[in-house]
């Protein structure tokens, strides 16, 4: 068995299956103003952008007029979404109670906005698996400097980042962890370039962390 180590989990697209509420969403939304929604793939691609640029990429789409109201009005129906529509990926509460019971450090780290990760916590009851809980929205500039609060505070090594986007392959290595890229999520493959491992499913997960720790970084 690998000795303890500092796992680091990206939400949307690794734990969570977002576009079931980030979808709809928008489409309810913006239908009842009149305005045509964005496809279901455009908004995919913004799945894992930091929720500033997120809400920025909404408001472009709409009125300047009613902008800040329609971006507000998609912030709270999907927070309703996730409670009705949400869904984790399969094997996410197999992986978190395995990698626990192994002995492991868990933390999340999200680009996410302050109510979104709490909403994710309580609904799913995932708040019990993690130590730490970082997103964008309590002022860190970027993922790399949550995956450095992380490392600071928790000291198991090694450590290791998993996510879907080029933005937690980032932020893994500019810490000095491993990164293992979720094939599963909604990331494209050109943004895995940098991986140490890929999880083409979320049980994939649990083997590579215990390959992982019997290597020197």
């Amino acid at each position: 068995m690998a000795h303890p180590m500092l796992i680091i989990f990206d939400v949307d697209g690794t734990l969570l299956q977002s576009h079931r509420a980030t979808v709809p969403a928008i489409r309810e939304v913006f239908l009842a103003h009149g305005l045509t929604p964005p496809s279901e793939a455009a908004i995919q691609e913004t799945v894992g952008m930091p929720v500033h640029e997120y809400e920025a990429w909404l408001a472009q789409r709409c009125p300047q007029q009613t902008a800040s109201a329609i971006v507000g009005a998609v912030n709270e129906r999907e927070l309703e979404f996730i409670s009705t529509a949400g869904t984790l990926f399969p094997g996410v509460l197999q992986a978190l109670q395995a990698l626990k019971r192994a002995g492991h450090a868990l933390a999340t780290c999200t680009n996410a906005s302050v109510p979104y990760l709490a909403r994710v916590l309580e609904e799913f009851s995932l708040r019990k698996f993690f130590q730490i809980n970082t997103c964008i929205g309590q002022g860190y500039p970027h993922k790399t400097a949550m995956v450095r609060h992380i490392m600071n505070a928790i000291q198991l090594r090694p450590a290791v980042v998993v996510g879907d986007r080029a933005g937690d392959i980032e932020a893994a290595k500019a810490n000095g962890a491993y990164a293992i890229a979720a094939c599963y999520g909604y990331g494209a493959e050109p943004e895995f370039h940098n991986a140490d491992a890929h999880a083409h499913s979320v049980a994939d997960i649990v083997d590579i962390v215990s390959r992982l720790g019997g290597m020197p970084l």
